[in-house]
């Protein structure tokens, strides 16, 4: 069958960085290796979708990254076109810190449901956003809602062999300092880690940390090239991500990208049980999912934990990220939902 030209909307796009931006390169990636034509079309404010002057003629399928783009042209004038939609997690708690956009949201939520339903596909980063969406009154339909976990270009990975003998422990947190990410909470953790063990503890972070620590050793990755990050990552004992559940600000954590970019190197994370990080994280297999941060919760865990577990873990994260969360799954799924159907 012919290729059918597509539009891939996205709010993040480079030269901005983040999570969002990898998914998007990711998703482009796929439809580059599939041959199939596409256009990007990179928006920053609800105004860019408004002056959309590009016009969908010639298109078959509007891919989104994030849902607004869709729903704003879906409600005003394209009814005929196949739209599928990224879920990622904050965006469909429909609920913001500013009290006039969580009042809107709230207000569109029964709109926004409609073009869900009437959308082609719906994408959701891990049950726990398909669940968030559900309890907010979407109907569920298999043939059209499907969970499809994170992927990331896995290319870079190679299992580098750490020792947790050794005198210095290694931590690393590649997340922004705003408050749900919880850098503190990382900072906390870092300590119980040097009252545990008495060691020298460092902690990579790409934000400065709102606090400060005569225990741990705290190092500014901000400014670091993707390789710079990878050659921390691989150094690192543990990656941390300790997101924390503010659903009632409008944000969450659907799923955890770090956790894989980490784990291609075969560097366990550990995180907390909120949002879909239980599903990034296989507790003591690929790594550790905390209920919440204490010294006890920490003394627990690591006592009869050494080397050998160490390992074995180590060696369980990288290959189940290789080999489960490599991006060729995103062709994988595209290619019958735009060229066999």
């Amino acid at each position: 069958m012919e290729p059918r030209k597509v539009l891939l909307s996205t709010p993040d796009y480079p030269p901005k960085i983040g999570g969002l931006t990898t998914f998007t390169l990711n998703i482009e990636n796929a439809l580059k290796e599939l041959n199939i034509p596409y256009e990007i079309f990179h928006w920053k404010s609800l105004k860019d979708i408004s002056k959309f002057k590009m016009g969908l003629e010639g298109y078959h399928t509007i891919i989104n990254t994030h849902y607004m783009f869709g729903f704003l042209l879906y409600k005003r004038f394209y009814k005929d076109y196949r739209f599928i939609n990224f879920v990622h997690g904050s965006e469909v708690t429909f609920k913001s810190p500013n009290k006039i956009k969580s009042f809107l949201k709230k207000m569109a939520r029964g709109q926004i449901l409609s073009y869900f339903e009437s959308s082609y596909v719906n994408v959701y980063v891990s049950e726990f956003t398909q669940d968030l969406i559900l309890n907010k009154g979407l109907k569920l339909d298999y043939s059209r809602d499907i969970v499809l976990h994170n992927c990331i270009d896995t290319s870079p990975g190679e299992q580098h062999f750490s020792s947790i003998d050794d005198d210095t422990i290694i931590f690393c947190s590649f997340s922004r300092n705003v408050p749900h990410k919880n850098l503190k909470g990382g900072l906390k953790l870092c300590e119980y880690f040097y009252e545990l063990t008495k060691k020298e503890i460092i902690l990579y972070t790409t934000d400065e940390i709102p606090a400060k620590s005569k225990k741990v050793k705290v190092i500014s990755c901000k400014g670091f090239s993707n390789k710079d990050r990878d050659i921390v990552y691989q150094n690192s004992h543990f990656n941390l991500l300790l997101s924390l559940d503010h659903s009632k600000k409008g944000f969450v954590e659907g799923f955890g990208l770090t956790v894989l970019e980490a784990g291609i190197f075969g560097t366990p994370s550990i995180v907390l049980s909120t949002g879909g990080l239980p599903e990034s994280v296989h507790q003591l297999k690929t790594g550790i999912v905390l209920e919440n941060i204490n010294f006890k919760n920490i003394r627990k865990l690591f006592k009869n934990f050494g080397q050998k577990e160490y390992l074995q873990m180590s060696e369980s994260c990288y290959f189940h990220s290789i080999y489960s969360h490599d991006r060729d799954l995103y062709k994988r799924f595209l290619k019958p939902v735009l060229l066999g159907r």
